[in-house]
């Protein structure tokens, strides 16, 4: 793909899995970029293998991949790398993706590497119509992994995925380029001619859908249900979920954060990241490392990250170091040591665990650690990251409606009204979820009040009982965890509907009770109707409970101190400031008017003394 440099870069199965048209023989005439890096420039494989771990935390652009390293490079050239492209007698058109954004592959359907996929396939489809019809100038089609090339992707300040960018014929490539695709824009053969100003023959013609009848179209909706329903049904144990959970939070601070090529953050990524990080910090168990140890060191930087001394790469090296870490029983992210338990209660039934070998070196436990389970991944190396961000979303709304945490949280100064929650919530997705259609279709449903969100979360904070031990929860701190159990259910149906509509369909009513999580099979309690409608809200609950919560949670006596202390003792938080000015205005104000009552009256009294005596 690149014509400027030949490379004799060998990748690894990895890097391959980060591109999506490298190996299909379908995708032409659309051409994978890749470009020979400085560290693949020198010496046989072997040492470059040998040397990747030092080059990796160097990295500008590493992300999650310990390939995609800058060490050789002087400091000053840690920059962002544009494309490597030659625009010179013809017009070229990129597609710059993620390959973990459900729709770059059309569906967000746990399959991120499937052919038949909306993007995927619309944008192979346009490129051959483009390169046929093109009349006064040749055209190039290039896909750019920003997962594999972020410094390509940060130099042409993509913000979203997927975003497509044309040159004219001529025109600099390291020019800003012109936007031919942003989610709700259309991406047609039409666009791209008007754009890069092309002549095209008159040979126009719809692009064509694979489904031909009925039956076929029978065959395709059975096929979805089925796959969904093997989605939900396969194995999982608890310490997955937070693994799971604490991937996809990694991989939102290392990637998402400083999207773009800026190192700082305005006010309101700023303010969205603090407040995203202090939630989950209270909201999550109180012992898992991940809260300890991670949220505790990032939040402990985050002064510096925010004014701009720390910036993406030490934001990256902070969340590197914790991954890098491996423990005797563990993987990182998990709740409680594998070794001990033998089995960890999932919903009901013992699921095995695998030992985890303690002989790691750093490397390994790192590209250990930052792989999802197949529970998230479905055996797709490298996907996995929106299924993790909705296990930490559930985690936080089941922690935020146990009476141990509000006490925490109160004594801290932090908010757990409902309402400031999920706006908290939608902060942190509008502000640092990359895909365009993503965060478009969850902001839109937030501020539309969707599942009568504005009625039923309430700004008050629910009411807390002593003793502070009491680890039950009330019905106003269920409602957050089930509002979102909801949110997500309206997202699978939709993401069924929208790849029903892909294959020229409607989409069946097997197809959406398919979507609804638990099914029955794991929930038989939770529905009170076959539609799968009506539902019992205690037992939903309960199931989201045991799905995402220890049954015993362990605890932290730094956590349990902070419980049983006076909410006077923390002082750090604005939020407790407001409140402490508030609570001495109280004792102060009524006060001042006495002693300003009995001054007027001193004073009064001098004023009648000083006329008598005249």
């Amino acid at each position: 793909a690149n014509e400027t440099e030949e490379s004799d870069h060998e990748f690894t199965e990895a890097e391959y899995s980060m591109m999506m048209y490298e190996k299909d023989e379908g995708a032409f005439p659309v051409i994978e970029y890749h470009y020979m890096k400085d560290e693949w420039k020198h010496g046989a494989p072997s040492k470059k293998k040998s040397a990747l771990p030092d080059l990796r935390k160097y990295a500008k652009d590493s992300g999650r991949k310990t390939l995609v390293d800058l060490n050789k490079l002087a400091p000053e050239d840690e920059k962002p790398v544009p494309l490597l492209l030659d625009t010179s007698g013809r017009a070229i058109v990129v597609e710059f993706y993620a390959p973990w954004c459900g729709y770059v592959h059309g569906n967000s359907s746990y399959t991120p590497h499937d052919p038949s996929s909306h993007s995927f396939k619309k944008y192979i489809q346009v490129a051959q119509e483009v390169v046929r019809r093109a009349i006064n100038s040749p055209v190039a089609f290039f896909a750019v992994s920003c997962e594999l090339y972020r410094e390509v992707c940060r130099a042409h300040e993509v913000t979203g995925f997927p975003m497509v960018m044309g040159w004219p014929r001529w025109r600099n490539i390291q020019e800003k380029g012109i936007l031919l695709e942003k989610y709700r824009q259309p991406f047609t053969v039409d666009v791209v001619a008007s754009r890069l100003r092309l002549k095209l023959a008159h040979e126009a013609k719809p692009i064509a859908s694979n489904t031909t009848n009925e039956k076929e179209q029978a065959e395709l909706a059975k096929d979805a249900a089925e796959r969904k329903r093997e989605c939900f049904m396969t194995h999982s144990t608890l310490n997955d979920r937070y693994h799971d959970a604490a991937t996809s939070l990694a991989f939102l601070l290392k990637s998402s954060i400083f999207l773009g090529s800026s190192d700082t953050l305005n006010d309101r990524r700023a303010l969205a990241l603090q407040e995203f990080l202090e939630w989950t910090y209270w909201a999550v168990p109180q012992d898992w490392h991940v809260r300890t140890g991670l949220i505790q060191d990032v939040l402990g930087h985050i002064v510096s990250l925010v004014d701009g001394r720390g910036g993406a790469r030490t934001l990256i090296d902070l969340v590197e170091v914790h991954q890098s870490r491996h423990f005797h029983f563990n993987v990182w992210g998990d709740l409680v040591p594998r070794e001990h338990t033998g089995h960890i209660i999932g919903l009901g039934v013992d699921v095995p665990h695998h030992k985890v070998a303690s002989n790691h070196t750093s490397k390994e436990a790192l590209l250990k650690n930052i792989q999802w389970t197949e529970a998230c991944s479905h055996k797709v190396i490298g996907s996995g990251y929106t299924c993790g961000l909705w296990e930490l979303f559930h985690i936080l709304t089941i922690g935020s409606s146990l009476q141990d945490h509000r006490w925490f949280a109160f004594r801290r100064g932090y908010s757990t009204a409902p309402m400031e929650l999920a706006q908290v919530l939608k902060r942190a997705v509008n502000q640092f979820l990359a895909c365009d259609v993503c965060r478009w279709n969850f902001v839109n449903a937030y501020d539309r009040c969707t599942h009568d969100r504005c009625k039923r979360l309430v700004d008050d904070m629910p009411e807390l009982h002593e003793p502070v031990e009491n680890t039950s929860e009330d019905d106003v701190g269920k409602e957050l965890a089930i509002w979102l159990w909801e949110v997500h259910n309206s997202v699978n149906v939709r993401l069924m509907r929208e790849s029903a509509s892909e294959e020229d369909r409607n989409v069946t009513k097997d197809e959406q009770l398919a979507a609804v999580f638990p099914p029955p099979s794991l929930c038989p309690k939770c529905w009170h109707d076959d539609t799968l409608r009506v539902y019992d809200k205690n037992e939903v609950y309960a199931f989201l409970k045991r799905w995402y919560w220890p049954p015993s949670e362990s605890r932290n006596v730094a956590f349990q101190r902070a419980i049983h202390q006076r909410p006077a003792v923390f002082v750090s938080h604005a939020r407790l400031l407001r409140s402490k000015v508030e609570a001495w205005w109280f004792v102060v104000g009524p006060l001042g008017i006495v002693a300003a009552a009995i001054l007027w009256r001193v004073l009064d009294k001098k004023a009648d003394l000083a006329r008598k005596n005249v």
